[in-house]
């Protein structure tokens, strides 16, 4: 379960069983128990009246949760960095990160979308750390540090053109 508290905001909407990510093929069909993912999300608030939305994903295993992140890391035209979670990144008013089995989406509802990297960080404390590491696959690559911030990691697949990838495994 996600926190009452996360720095100065406060629970103001208690988890809700949906993730919208509408028909989404990244999550809508999956191929094993693996893949399947429980959603909830919260509002937290402050007294400023600043609102962020918390929605999470839990997977049965961490490396499916690190799976989506790539996957949307990837359609977004994101580097995945450390900055958050056990791994994440930036888009706009959003974060996206991982932290064990959970992939977590934070949006900025009102208030100033800079209380986000500080948010995500106390919220990451917060949560069980799982391997609390990214895929083993992805340290074997060439030069895994640069390669992990736009390899795309597949746990299991059986067509890659639902997921919108148009260039090679190898390229």
């Amino acid at each position: 379960t996600l926190p009452d508290r996360v720095a100065d905001f406060k629970i103001s909407l208690k988890p809700d069983n949906t993730f919208d990510l509408g028909n989404d093929p990244l999550v809508a069909q999956p191929q094993t128990t693996a893949d399947i993912a429980t959603p909830e999300h919260s509002d937290y608030f402050r007294p400023d009246g600043s609102r962020i939305r918390v929605e999470t994903l839990r997977f049965a295993q961490d490396v499916k949760a690190y799976e989506v992140l790539s996957l949307f890391a990837a359609r977004a035209k994101a580097q995945i960095a450390a900055d958050y979670g056990t791994a994440g990144f930036q888009q706009g008013s959003e974060i996206y990160f991982f932290r064990g089995p959970r992939l977590i989406r934070l949006r900025s509802l009102k208030g100033e979308p800079a209380t986000l990297p500080a948010f995500a960080q106390e919220l990451s404390a917060s949560l069980d750390k799982g391997e609390a590491d990214t895929p083993p696959l992805i340290k074997h690559l060439p030069n895994p540090d640069e390669a992990q911030k736009s390899a795309v990691f597949l746990h299991s697949f059986a067509k890659l053109d639902k997921l919108g990838l148009q260039q090679g495994v190898f390229t």
